[in-house]
């Protein structure tokens, strides 16, 4: 239909400009070899990796399940690469990025190891990790946002909603599909499709 062919350009459109993105951050880190931008790569490269397999999928037609797991498993990590971006750019308590690590540890690994059979609430509390470690990131790049006044300031406040929209998408995703899906796996896929 042409609605279809209409949402695959502006897939495309959106792969294409985060791409550029992504590859400007690269191009940055492998210039000047600094951990702020090694983390600006890092915040970018779950979703990039994503929407890499999304044009894979559409020209291939599939991919490998393990390929897809690794993908999702990148993509719950998104948080602890943010709050990790926040901790250079102010002060944060030493426990924050161990505690995000962890909370995203927890659920994830079980998620890789039983696959499509992992019980739905596993993925449920991925997800809640997610939102709440994504919201602190967001709150803390806003934070530092409101301490400048320059154009760094005006990067960090757009960070910050970037960061608390990203985290409202997942959620909403998540609690659009929890009553239609029975297994983890199926939210799983739906995240790739």
């Amino acid at each position: 239909t042409s609605r279809g062919r209409l949402m695959d350009l502006v897939l495309f459109a959106t792969e294409a400009l985060f791409g550029i993105i992504f590859v400007a951050a690269a191009r940055q880190w492998w210039a000047r070899r600094d951990a702020l931008s090694a983390d600006v790569v890092l915040v970018f490269l779950p979703m990039t990796v994503v929407l890499a397999l999304q044009v894979f999928r559409l020209v291939a037609g599939s991919i490998h399940p393990l390929v897809s797991a690794l993908a999702i498993a990148l993509l719950l990590a998104h948080p602890v690469f943010t709050l990790r971006l926040a901790g250079r750019v102010r002060p944060m308590p030493s426990w924050i990025l161990p505690a995000a690590v962890l909370g995203w540890a927890i659920p994830v690994l079980p998620l890789l190891i039983l696959g499509e059979s992992a019980p739905p609430w596993l993925l449920l509390l991925a997800v809640i990790v997610f939102v709440v470690a994504e919201s602190l990131a967001a709150i803390l790049l806003a934070d530092a946002a409101r301490r400048r006044a320059s154009a760094g300031g005006t990067r960090l406040w757009v960070a910050a909603a970037a960061t608390a929209m990203f985290g409202a998408a997942i959620l909403a995703l998540g609690a659009a599909n929890s009553t239609e899906v029975t297994q983890a796996g199926d939210l799983l896929a739906r995240l790739l499709r």
